[in-house]
């Protein structure tokens, strides 16, 4: 009876992620996740999430690709529209790799005007479109600004806000070392962990912070397959 009831939850879940890889569990649709929705109190599974923010750059993205394939670990990239259209190429190896393409607004505003809310999140699905049809349901706000107009315009369509757990503060720091640190002092469960593929520390600092969650015990997963871990725990 047991068994029976445990595929009979699967078994939804199962077939809407046979049927799209990222379809997102429905009670973080529209949500702000890393804020409002943080993993699961009691949550002990050893499963990370790495994300990079901002890019593509036209120097700093080509060695954190070449770090997370060498190392075969996922990620989730969020990409800025126009850097999109600037560096097509770097997100056609980024698709390559299997890397989870997600949204971050066309120019990375800070607190953008209601007005182009629309455009701001349209323009960069639409330019990821073209490369990867369908792609994630992810969005995260420039600066974390999850009450932004283009945040709360996302969250309308049913996407993702997506903070973090685990800031790097490669975005403001210079040495890889005290980026490293960052990360690792603050590592648990479900993270979900800040880092930015414009900086240049970042490249520096990549394969320390994989090998330190590895040698901790720890699996490397995407946004999307991190929320139906913490989905299927509650």
């Amino acid at each position: 009876m047991i068994v029976s009831a445990t595929l009979s939850a699967l078994l939804p879940m199962l077939a809407t992620r046979a049927f799209d890889p990222y379809a997102l569990p429905p009670r973080y649709q529209g949500q702000v996740v890393g804020s409002t929705w943080r993993p699961p109190v009691g949550f002990t599974e050893k499963v990370v999430a790495l994300t990079f923010d901002d890019g593509p750059h036209k120097t700093n993205t080509e060695p954190v690709l070449r770090a997370l394939k060498e190392e075969n670990v996922p990620a989730t990239m969020f990409l800025v529209g126009q850097n999109v259209n600037l560096y097509r190429k770097l997100v056609d190896k980024e698709r390559a790799l299997g890397l989870e393409l997600a949204n971050h607004t066309y120019t990375h505003s800070s607190w953008p005007s209601p007005f182009i809310a629309a455009p701001e999140v349209l323009l960069t699905e639409s330019a990821l479109n073209l490369i990867q049809s369908p792609h994630s349901r992810l969005f995260r706000p420039p600066y974390g600004q999850a009450n932004a107009s283009t945040s709360l315009f996302a969250q309308s369509l049913c996407m993702a806000s997506v903070l973090w757990t685990n800031d790097s503060h490669d975005w403001e720091l210079s040495n890889p070392t005290q980026m490293v640190q960052s990360v690792v002092g603050s590592m648990r469960p479900g993270d979900i962990v800040l880092m930015h593929d414009n900086r240049p520390v970042t490249p520096q600092g990549v394969r320390p912070i994989i090998w330190a969650y590895r040698r901790a015990g720890y699996q490397f997963l995407t946004v999307t397959q991190m929320l139906w871990r913490w989905d299927s725990f509650l």
